[in-house]
């Protein structure tokens, strides 16, 4: 494994370790509305080498009024699509990598995503998930890659 992988990955997991649970946190609204109404929700996990912070205008953009995005830390982008089906999270998805690759092409950029009916009973382990197949991607250099359900789309 490359050093530039190495550093990437203990960043990752560094931003795990201080954040997953204001991520947690940050989707408690949406996991109402899916216990309360069955209204289901994706949540996506973007990483970067570079700082993301210059592409907000496009990625905003890209989102619905009742999505949320949030920067972790300059090249962690956390995304938590409301009111969508499975196979629309992995589109909503490729969307954004297709904006940020026209704004940036030679920029890498990692991306998983997790389905919250998948873990209705605990959604710890969405986000837990969520950060694993994220860390693969990095780990394994599949950087045109959406990964989503433990596979590679």
């Amino acid at each position: 494994m490359s050093s530039e992988i190495a550093t990437m990955l203990e960043n990752l997991d560094t931003v795990y370790r201080l954040y997953h649970q204001n991520i947690l946190e940050s989707i408690d609204e949406y996991i109402y509305k899916e216990e309360r109404y069955e209204n289901h929700f994706s949540v996506a996990l973007i990483y970067s080498k570079k700082s993301l912070t210059s592409h907000v205008k496009e990625l905003e953009k890209m989102i619905r009024k009742t999505d949320k995005l949030t920067f972790i830390t300059d090249n962690v982008i956390f995304i938590v699509f409301d009111a969508i089906q499975v196979n629309n999270c992995v589109k909503a998805a490729e969307n954004l990598y297709k904006t940020l690759k026209s704004v940036e092409y030679h920029q890498d950029y990692f991306i998983a995503t997790a389905f919250s009916e998948e873990f209705r009973e605990n959604y710890l382990i969405m986000i837990n998930h969520l950060f694993h197949r994220l860390h693969y991607s990095v780990e394994h250099n599949c950087e045109s890659n959406i990964n989503d359900q433990d596979y590679l789309i």
